[in-house]
């Protein structure tokens, strides 16, 4: 019974609270001492005023592809581990390979969908994989020119890619939610 009292009392005191504010609300005035100023509260105040975001994400915030019945990239996750244990049985490296390159690109649209609508902060990962597409394709285009250049150079090429890339994709991240991170 302490336990359906708490309820009560957490549920009264709720109503209490929104009475309240309603009242204030008609009366045109602001409350008499405003409530310290939280983390959580802060960052709602920098957020659009139709959304007000937290740092907990909800499952039910999720965007959904355009295929939402079907589990698409989940699927695709799973062929391309099931493709690396394959590829690992068989000792087949083009397997493994595409095993990789599947599990890669199902995971990095995942990554983006959930960014870019402001679900969960993925800048870390996707500026990674501009970094790796950056790096190979310098590596690879300037090996085909026929261009010798030492292999530290692509790298701070990646570095550079990746930096620009994680600010860019922090900005949009913050731009969308007011929070520069979300778990």
């Amino acid at each position: 019974m302490a336990g359906t009292s708490k309820k009560r009392s957490r549920a009264s005191r709720k109503r209490r609270v929104a009475e309240r504010r309603e009242q204030q609300a008609r009366r045109g005035g602001e409350p008499q001492q405003a409530p310290a100023p939280t983390r959580e509260r802060r960052a709602a105040t920098t957020a659009p005023p139709a959304e007000r975001r937290t740092l907990k994400s909800r499952r039910e915030e999720a965007p959904q592809p355009l295929w939402a019945p079907l589990p698409l990239t989940e699927l695709l996750i799973l062929l391309g581990l099931v493709l690396v244990v394959a590829g690992l049985v068989a000792q087949s490296i083009p397997l493994v390979g595409g095993g990789l390159v599947i599990v890669a690109a199902a995971s990095t649209e995942l990554a983006a969908r959930e960014h870019l609508a402001g679900y969960r902060s993925h800048s870390t990962m996707l500026a990674g994989v501009v970094a790796v597409v950056v790096a190979t394709a310098t590596g690879f285009g300037l090996s085909a020119l026929g261009v010798g250049v030492p292999a530290w150079s692509v790298l701070v090429v990646a570095a550079i890619a990746f930096g620009l890339a994680f600010a860019g994709l922090r900005r949009v991240f913050r731009a969308r939610t007011g929070l520069t991170f979300r778990v």
